[in-house]
């Protein structure tokens, strides 16, 4: 059978069925293909907070895809220390990362994997990190950030799912290097937050809906003291982006999330997903508190509950959300993915 006589609806089945690299060589085949494929291959599009991923964020604004898109996200790293001048080499060295924690490093990742094979040099590492530093600072002076996604924001379709991934490194060619004295994670949540707040408020008369924001590790290394962080910092950043969603899904590694800064009214929220993270039982308490009338639903998939106790499993969280809201209809599944459906 000649392809030019199969219908496209057929041809779409088959194309659903195929993994995103099949998809993308047919889409080479011809043009009958290429205009068949390419919706499916725009479903997702994915743009980095980089000199070079804002570029093809600003490359992408002026295509034609944009209609074609169902999820958009922006990945994020950690910002580094304004105020540490990092581009000097004698107070990098000295303050930042100096030759002892380079050999200790060096020496763990030994320990862990005798063949790892790491030879990344000291100086490589500062020239990484040099120029890292070096092209955030432009984007923050000259709000690249904020214009591209608010371009963006308004070419994309009415309602699509927007996802924020924060990453643990400042550059995906230094994750192997743990470098805690550039950083600064409240801040970075908070700039960003206020970014992609300030985009889609710049890009509302477009008629944009994006239902459904999905926050991916927006929280902090465990031990961190939760007692000495102001969350209002991160509270009002965090409310004004939930404003915009009527859908919220927070995912992690089971880190624990900042609950306590969104435990305010969200008026617009209507359902919110919460995927392996740990929260507090008594942030959790006040967050449904506080919007038992706007809230509709709730999920819970592989969290981890902290109380007084310790870490509450599912069928202690089960019981919790009983007596905290009793009579609530539910789907209860506390299967190997222990996932919990509230119906609010």
């Amino acid at each position: 059978m000649h392809l030019d006589t199969i219908p496209t609806e057929i041809i779409l089945i088959i194309l659903t069925s195929l993994e995103f690299s099949a998809i993308k060589s047919l889409s080479c085949v011809n043009r009958q293909l290429r205009h068949i494929c390419v919706p499916l291959l725009f479903q997702r599009v994915e743009f980095q907070f980089s000199k070079e991923g804002l570029k093809n964020l600003s490359r992408f604004n002026r295509s034609n895809i944009s209609p074609y898109v169902r999820c958009f996200r922006y990945s994020v790293p950690d910002i580094i220390r304004p105020e540490k001048d990092v581009t000097d080499f004698q107070y990098f060295k000295s303050k930042i990362f100096t030759p002892e924690d380079y050999v200790n490093q060096q020496l763990r990742d030994c320990d862990l994997s005798p063949h790892s094979g790491n030879g990344s040099s000291y100086f490589w590492i500062y020239t990484k990190i040099s120029r890292v530093c070096r092209e955030q600072r432009l984007i923050l002076e000259n709000h690249t950030d904020l214009h591209a996604l608010t371009h963006a924001f308004k070419v994309l379709p009415s309602e699509f799912e927007f996802s924020l991934g924060f990453s643990d490194s400042i550059d995906d060619l230094l994750h192997q290097w743990q470098v805690p004295a550039l950083k600064m994670r409240e801040n970075t949540f908070k700039h960003h937050a206020l970014v992609v707040t300030r985009a889609l408020s710049n890009a509302k008369d477009s008629r944009l809906h994006p239902i459904t924001l999905r926050l991916s590790n927006f929280s902090l290394f465990w031990g961190h003291d939760w007692n000495c962080l102001n969350t209002m910092m991160l509270a009002t950043p965090l409310q004004q982006l939930f404003c915009h969603m009527k859908e919220v899904i927070l995912e992690g590694d089971y880190r624990y999330f900042p609950l306590e800064a969104i435990s305010s009214a969200t008026p617009s929220l209507r359902q919110l997903i919460l995927c392996c993270i740990t929260v507090s039982h008594v942030a959790l308490g006040t967050f449904l508190d506080t919007n038992r009338l706007t809230l509709r639903c709730i999920g819970f998939c592989n969290v981890q509950l902290v109380g007084e106790s310790g870490i509450i499993g599912p069928y202690e969280l089960s019981t919790f959300l009983d007596l905290l809201r009793p009579g609530i209809p539910k789907a209860h599944c506390c299967g190997r993915d222990q996932r919990i459906l509230w119906l609010l």
